[in-house]
C-alpha cells in the first residue's frame, strides 16, 4: 500500500556532487509494485552500508540528519515503507509539527531547500572574504547562526551570514531557490523588526522582467529595486581584492517630454561601503523610489511654472530683464557645483552632484560641461577618487573633450595614454566603454601599436598577473577599435559583463594564452562555456577547430561540448561582433558549415 502519510516528507540525496529534492509521497508511491518494492530494498541497503562507512547519501531536507528507510507501522497490517531519522531528533519538524508555527515550518523548510551544493559554496566563499576585507573589517562574522528575536518571544531566524560592524549589523542572504515568497518577504520584515540590514544576494540576474522568477522580482521591488548579485566574475574580483565587490542591477528614471520614463536599467559594480544603510533599515546602492520622487516634483514644479507664465500678462512681462535673472541664477548655480566638484572627495558629497546634474536641464548642464573641462582634464589625471570620475564619465549629457586627455610629454593620444594610466580594471572597462560611446574616434597609430604590444607580448609567453592584466586590456582594447571600423558600434557587446567575458574566453582559445580568467585550463574554460554559454558555444566550437584553437587541449570537455551542442538553441547575436573583432576567421562560412 502506498505511504499516505510519510514520516518525512521530503529528503535530499546528496551523491554525485549535487542536491536531489526527493518527495516521499512519489518515492514511495508504487512500493506494493514487486519491481518497485526491490528497487527500494535496493536503496535501503545501499543506505544502511553508506551510513556504517560514516557517509550520508540522503539527509532530512530540515534538520540535515541522515535519514534511511524504514517499514511497518504501529496498528497497521501491512508493511510500509518509509524514510525515517536513522538518530533521533527531538527537534525537526517532521517529529512534531504542533510543537511550530507556520511560519517556523516555512522557514525551516526554506532552508533545507536551499542549501545545495552552490548555495554552501557561494556562502562560505562570502564570509571568508569578508574576514579579509581590511578596509570593512566586521567584528564578528557568523554563518548559519540562529538570531532570536529581541522583539517577539520565540521568534527566530537563521541567516546564511550575519556580518556584525562597530555601527552595524548586516544580514546576508542567498537566494539560490525560486520558491518560499512568503518567508523571503517575512525574512524582510523579521530583520527591519531586529534593526539588522538585510541584504539578499543572487547568483544571476535577468533585467528582463519575463525571465525573472517571482521571487527574484519580490525581492527586487522590497530592495527600493535594487538587486545585489554575487556571481563568478564578482568572485574573481573580491577574492583578488580581499574585499566584496557586488554587481548591483537598478531601475532608474528619467524625464522624457516632461513624463517621467518607463524603468530603466542600470549596473555597477559596488563595494560595501558604497552601499545606502538608511534608517529605515533598507538597503540599496541607487536610491529608485527617492529620485523617482524627485523627478515627478521636478515634473510637477516645471507643470506648474508654465501654468504661472502663461497667466502673466503680455504687458507686464520682460524679456530682457527674465533673461538676465535666470543667467545669474544659472552663474551662481554653477559655482556652487564647482566649488562642490572640488571638495567632493574630501566631503563626500557625491549624492549632492549626481541630484543637482539630475534636475538640470540638458541646455543648462551641456553650458555647465565647458566651464568644467579643465577640472574633468585634472580629475582624470589626479584624481583618486574613481567612483566620481566613472560618475562624471558616464553622465552622457556632460559634454568632455577627450582630446584632452592624452599624454603631451610622450605624444600618446588619448587611448593609449588610458591604457597606460594604471587604472584597476574595472574602471579602465568603465571609461574605455565611455570613450567609445562619446565617440572617440581611434588614431592610426592606436592600432599600430596596440597590435604591436599584443603581438610581442604574445611571444614572451607571459605568466605573471600582471602582464596577462595588461594583454587583456590592450586586446580589448583592440575589439573596440575594431567594432568602431566595422560602424557596428555595439560597444556594450564588449562591456557587458556576460558577454565581455565568453568573448575573453574565446580570445583565449585564438592566441594559445589563457587572459581574462583565473581558470588555468582551456579544459576548465570548456566547462564554464558549457554551464553559462551553451547559447554560443557554435561560436567557441569554431574557435576550438581554428588552425590555432587546434593547438590547445581541452581534454574531456573539449568532446562533452560537441556533444551538448544543439543548433536548434544557439544564439545568431554575436556573429556580427566575431566577424568584426576577430577578422582572421570566415566566421559565416564556418556557421553556415557547423549547422549544416
Amino acid at each position: 500500500m502506498d505511504n499516505k502519510h510519510p514520516t518525512i516528507e521530503e529528503v535530499i540525496r546528496q551523491e554525485d556532487g549535487q542536491w536531489i529534492i526527493i518527495k516521499s509521497v512519489d518515492s514511495f508511491k508504487d512500493q506494493h509494485l514487486p519491481k518497485r518494492k526491490l528497487e527500494l530494498f535496493e536503496i535501503r541497503q545501499h543506505i544502511i552500508n553508506e551510513l556504517k562507512e560514516g557517509r550520508a547519501p540522503y539527509i532530512c531536507s530540515c534538520c540535515k540528519i541522515p535519514v534511511k528507510i524504514s517499514g511497518g507501522a504501529p496498528g497497521e497490517g501491512t508493511q510500509s515503507l518509509h524514510f525515517r531519522h536513522a538518530q533521533r531528533n527531538s527537534n525537526c519538524i517532521y517529529n512534531d509539527p504542533s510543537k511550530y508555527t507556520r511560519e517556523q515550518i516555512l522557514c525551516m523548510k526554506f532552508n533545507g531547500a536551499k542549501e545545495g551544493y552552490k548555495h554552501e559554496y557561494l556562502k562560505n566563499t562570502i564570509a571568508s572574504i569578508l574576514n579579509e576585507d581590511m578596509n570593512y573589517l566586521p567584528l564578528k562574522v557568523e554563518v548559519e547562526k540562529v538570531v532570536r528575536s529581541q522583539q517577539v518571544s520565540k521568534e527566530w531566524r537563521k541567516p546564511d551570514i550575519r556580518a556584525i560592524y562597530p555601527d552595524k549589523k548586516i544580514v546576508f542572504e542567498l537566494q539560490i531557490a525560486s520558491t518560499f515568497v512568503d518567508v523571503i518577504l517575512e525574512r524582510s520584515s523579521f530583520y527591519k523588526q531586529e534593526k539588522s540590514y538585510l541584504i539578499w544576494v543572487l547568483d544571476e540576474f535577468s533585467t528582463d522582467l519575463k525571465e525573472q522568477t517571482f521571487s527574484q522580482t519580490d525581492i527586487l521591488v522590497s530592495s527600493n529595486y535594487n538587486v545585489f548579485v554575487f556571481d563568478k566574475e564578482m568572485e574573481e574580483l573580491s577574492t583578488k581584492s580581499n574585499r566584496l565587490h557586488l554587481k548591483c542591477n537598478y531601475v532608474y528614471h528619467t524625464v522624457q517630454r516632461d513624463k517621467l520614463s518607463p524603468p530603466l536599467w542600470g549596473i555597477e559594480i559596488i563595494t560595501l561601503q558604497q552601499i545606502h544603510y538608511d534608517k529605515k533599515y533598507r538597503v540599496y546602492f541607487y536610491n529608485t523610489e527617492g529620485k523617482k520622487e524627485e523627478l515627478l516634483e521636478e515634473i510637477e514644479n516645471k507643470t506648474q511654472i508654465a501654468e504661472d507664465q502663461s497667466a502673466i500678462d503680455i504687458t507686464d512681462y520682460h524679456p530682457a530683464q527674465y533673461y538676465f535673472q535666470r543667467k545669474r541664477n544659472i552663474q551662481i548655480e554653477d559655482l556652487r557645483l564647482i566649488n562642490e566638484i572640488r571638495s567632493c572627495e574630501e566631503k563626500n558629497e557625491y549624492g549632492k552632484i549626481e541630484a543637482a546634474f539630475r534636475r538640470m536641464d540638458d541646455y543648462d548642464l551641456g553650458s555647465f560641461s565647458f566651464l568644467i573641462q579643465d577640472l574633468i582634464t585634472d580629475y582624470y589625471f589626479n584624481s583618486k577618487s574613481f567612483y566620481f570620475l566613472c560618475f562624471i564619465f558616464q553622465e552622457y549629457r556632460l559634454h568632455i573633450d577627450l582630446n584632452q586627455l592624452n599624454d603631451e610629454k610622450f605624444g600618446y593620444s588619448p587611448l593609449r595614454t588610458l591604457l597606460v594610466r594604471g587604472f584597476e580594471q574595472n574602471v579602465f572597462y568603465n571609461l574605455l566603454q565611455s570613450f567609445f560611446v562619446r565617440g572617440y574616434i581611434p588614431e592610426e597609430e592606436d592600432k599600430i601599436t596596440i597590435s604591436s604590444y599584443i603581438r610581442e607580448s604574445l611571444e614572451k609567453n607571459l605568466s605573471v598577473d600582471t602582464d596577462l592584466l595588461i594583454l587583456e586590456r590592450y586586446s580589448i582594447a583592440l575589439q573596440y577599435i575594431r567594432l568602431f571600423e566595422s560602424e557596428l558600434k555595439c560597444f556594450n557587446i564588449l562591456y557587458n559583463y556576460r558577454t565581455k567575458h565568453f568573448i575573453l574566453r574565446v580570445l583565449s582559445v585564438l592566441i594559445n594564452q589563457i587572459i581574462g580568467t583565473k581558470q588555468k585550463s582551456f579544459s576548465a574554460i570548456v566547462n564554464d562555456i558549457i554551464v553559462n554559454n551553451l547559447e554560443y558555444s557554435h561560436l567557441f566550437i569554431i574557435a576550438m577547430q581554428s588552425a590555432r584553437g587546434k593547438k590547445n587541449d581541452y581534454g574531456k570537455n573539449g568532446t562533452k561540448l560537441l556533444v551538448r551542442f544543439d543548433k536548434s538553441k544557439i544564439n545568431h547575436d554575436l556573429d556580427d561582433v566575431f566577424q568584426a573583432i576577430f577578422p582572421n576567421i570566415p566566421w559565416k562560412e564556418k556557421i553556415e558549415t557547423l549547422l549544416n
